[in-house]
């Protein structure tokens, strides 16, 4: 299994990124992490940004 990823690792290139790593899948989970993009959110309503802390959260 190491072999087969240090092969892959040589074969990187920008010609190869999406059979090598799936960039689109890694680009999507990265955006829905910082709260962009995600399924069932609807980013057109308005939002209070002045929420206040709440301890042990």
């Amino acid at each position: 299994m190491q072999h087969d990823l240090v092969d892959r690792w040589k074969r990187v290139e920008t010609v190869f990124l999406p059979e090598s790593g799936a960039p689109e899948w890694f680009s999507t989970r990265i955006w829905q992490l910082y709260g962009f993009d995600v399924v069932g959110i609807d980013y057109q309503q308005p939002t209070d940004p002045d929420v206040p802390w709440v301890d042990g959260v």
